[in-house]
C-alpha cells in the first residue's frame, strides 16, 4: 500500500499518551479529516472508532506515523469474523448432532417398533398355542371321563375286568362272578340290599 501524504509531521514531543491507557504508549494514529491524534497504532487495531474520540467526527481513515492507512479495529473484526465462524461451525456442529441424534432416535424407535411387534406377535403365538393346548387337554379330559363312564356302564365297576352281566333291582349292574348270591349281599354302590338279580347281555 502506497504511503498516503500528510499535511501535519508526527512529532514525537507533541503527542499525547493514548486515552486508552494502554500501556502509556503515544498516540501516534492521526485521524482523519479531524487530524486529532488520540490513540496509539495497537489501540487503533483492538478498538472499533467510527467517531474521534476527541472532537466526534466521523473518522474516515486512520495513518500511522509511516504514512500508511490502518485498518481501524481489524482486530476486533478478525475477532468477530473468527467468532462468527466459530459459532456458525458450533451451529452446524449442533445441528448435525441434532439431526444425527434424531436420526439414532429414530433407528432406536424402529427398532423398539419392531421388538414389541416381534413380541406381541410371538405372544400371541404363544397365548394361540397355549389356548390349543389346554383345548385338547380339556378334550382329553372329558374323553377320559366318557371313557370311564362307558367302563362303568359296560364293565364291573367291583373287578373292573369283566362286563357286566347281572342287573339288580336297583338298577345297578355287575359280572356274573362278582354278582354271586354267596358273595355280594348289598349292592356296592347304593348298598341296597339285593333282592333280585337279572341275567344282562351287553
Amino acid at each position: 500500500m502506497a504511503p498516503v501524504p500528510l499535511d501535519r509531521n508526527f512529532n514525537v514531543d507533541k503527542m499525547n499518551i493514548c486515552s486508552f491507557n494502554c500501556d502509556g504508549n503515544l498516540a501516534d494514529i492521526l485521524f482523519m479529516p479531524c487530524g486529532h491524534r488520540v490513540v496509539c497504532s495497537k489501540c487503533v487495531l483492538n478498538t472499533s472508532l467510527h467517531r474521534c474520540p476527541k472532537c466526534y467526527q466521523h473518522i474516515l481513515s486512520a495513518i500511522n506515523p509511516r504514512g500508511e492507512k490502518v485498518e481501524i479495529g481489524s482486530n476486533v473484526t478478525k475477532s468477530m469474523v473468527d467468532e462468527k465462524g466459530r459459532k456458525d461451525l458450533a451451529e452446524s456442529k449442533k445441528v448435525f448432532d441434532e439431526a444425527e441424534i434424531q436420526k439414532i432416535a429414530e433407528e432406536a424407535a424402529e427398532k423398539a417398533k419392531e421388538a414389541a411387534e416381534k413380541g406381541i406377535a410371538h405372544e400371541v403365538k404363544s397365548t394361540s398355542g397355549r389356548r390349543r393346548i389346554s383345548e385338547k387337554n380339556e378334550l382329553i379330559r372329558e374323553l377320559q371321563m366318557k371313557l370311564e363312564q362307558l367302563e362303568l356302564e359296560v364293565y364291573c365297576a367291583i373287578c373292573m375286568e369283566q362286563r357286566c352281566s347281572v342287573l339288580f333291582q336297583c338298577g345297578h349292574k355287575a359280572c356274573t362272578e362278582c354278582s354271586n348270591a354267596a358273595r355280594l349281599k348289598l349292592c356296592h354302590i347304593c348298598r341296597e340290599p339285593i333282592t333280585r338279580r337279572t341275567r344282562i347281555f351287553t
